[in-house]
């Protein structure tokens, strides 16, 4: 069994390796001769710590002094990133989250999901707005996961949604290192925000307003160690929607 000493031996060694590692990539970034090279540069690091993460997610005995040597590296990156709009999402965009998908029977939908694509229920739960109501299901294969959600009357904003645009993609969240700081890049290009960051422990979530264009909405969360959803986040969002009229 390692002695204390030897323990903290050989985490001073990974810390200084990390912090090396942010210097090295500092110096490339000076040294890069063109902005492409620089993205490039970026794009690599970035699937370097997205790979990383991903192992310590998949661990539950990794140690707290990993996850934020982590957290050090990706502040690091983005400290030292090009000052141009767009450039912070392309460092902390992580991975789509979750898809949400309206449907008009959740029942039905649940068992299409389940037995013609193999599918996994792992939670079912109804939201009461201050105006509305809407039930929904987390379904799961793997590490894809989709939020099938219902509007229970004509007023939520789910069943006007479905009016409007017919059942399908409600909306897309993508998961990222930094909320505040992607708040921050979406507020200076003038991203149409919906909400401000929604809050819960080990959770973090801010929505768009839908693209007339795309018919888009988006969702972009931060996550401590837990992959579940907090039912007060779902309804400050639900909330928003209906009180801002928008679905």
């Amino acid at each position: 069994m390692q002695t204390k000493n030897s323990w903290q031996l050989q985490a001073d060694e990974v810390s200084r390796s990390l912090l090396k590692v942010v210097a090295d990539f500092e110096k490339l970034q000076q040294d890069a001769a063109s902005k492409e090279d620089r993205a490039a540069l970026q794009h690599e690091l970035r699937q370097s710590i997205v790979r990383i993460n991903s192992e310590i997610a998949a661990e539950p005995d990794t140690s707290a002094l990993a996850e934020r040597l982590l957290r050090t590296i990706v502040d690091n990156i983005g400290s030292s990133s090009l000052n141009e709009k767009g450039l912070s999402m392309q460092q902390r965009a992580i991975r789509i989250d979750h898809v949400a998908i309206a449907v008009r029977d959740l029942d039905a939908a649940i068992k299409f999901y389940t037995e013609r694509y193999g599918f996994r229920q792992t939670d079912r739960r109804t939201i009461h707005g201050t105006d509305s109501s809407m039930d929904s299901a987390v379904m799961q294969a793997g590490d894809v996961t989709f939020v099938l959600v219902m509007g229970l009357d004509s007023k939520s904003n789910v069943s006007r949604y479905i009016d409007h645009y017919g059942p399908g993609v409600q909306h897309v969240a993508v998961q990222v290192h930094g909320l505040k700081e992607v708040v921050d890049n979406l507020t200076t290009c003038k991203a149409d925000l919906l909400t401000d960051i929604i809050r819960a422990p080990g959770l973090q979530q801010v929505f768009t307003r839908r693209d007339k264009n795309s018919g888009m909405q988006f969702e972009f969360i931060e996550r401590g160690k837990s992959n579940e959803f907090d039912e007060n986040n779902v309804k400050q969002l639900y909330d928003a929607m209906d009180r801002e009229d928008v679905y």
